[in-house]
């Protein structure tokens, strides 16, 4: 009975591991999946690469706040 649980064991940790190293069933037992990347921007007046979703549209470019934006900017 003993064997017979030791070559089960066995068996089970080799189809683990193949399973592993083929890629398997990723979604299984992890978390959630990090958010996509984003498109980064630079800013015109500093040059700071800031989220497209946080800069503001400006002539020419892109700004990162207000003030280097020259005056009110839109958020696109």
């Amino acid at each position: 009975m003993i064997r017979l649980l030791f070559w089960a064991a066995l068996a089970w940790l080799l189809v683990m591991g193949v399973r592993r190293l083929a890629g398997g069933d990723r979604s299984a037992g992890q978390g959630p999946r990090a958010p996509a990347a984003e498109d980064m921007v630079r800013c015109v007046a500093c040059q700071v690469n800031l989220p497209k979703s946080e800069a503001l549209a400006v002539p020419g470019g892109w700004a990162c706040c207000a003030e280097h934006a020259g005056g009110p900017a839109q958020r696109p």
